[in-house]
């Protein structure tokens, strides 16, 4: 069985998904040491899962879109996989710029 071009682009942007966090998830752990804020329980989920837990992730759902066209050819897991890749940037977006957007709405940024 062939795997369409459309599982490997999609298996690929898992794994450059897993790569980015592996060297931004680190960058903003030391940024939000040197605030002096209790960090909301999404953002602290996302420092607790560290690097190497985001980068594995990534490598193992790059490898189950691929081993999903071996196994099963159908449309609907594609575009159930593309949505879990948008729901995974975007929870990991949002955790990361909670801490922002509490900081800056905070009565002591207003003075």
């Amino acid at each position: 069985m062939k795997v369409k071009a459309y599982s490997w682009v999609l298996a690929g942007a898992f794994l450059f998904c897993g790569v980015m966090f592996f060297f931004t998830v680190p960058r903003f752990e030391t940024i939000f040491a040197g605030l002096d804020v209790t960090l909301p329980s999404a953002t602290r989920g996302v420092l607790a899962v560290g690097r190497f837990g985001w980068l594995s992730v990534g490598v193992i759902a790059g490898a189950l879109v691929i081993l999903k066209d071996l196994k099963f050819r159908s449309r609907l897991s594609d575009l159930m996989f593309l949505m879990v890749l948008a729901l995974w940037v975007g929870y990991i977006t949002v955790a990361m710029l909670l801490p922002v957007i509490s900081i800056s709405s905070s009565p002591l940024s207003a003075g």
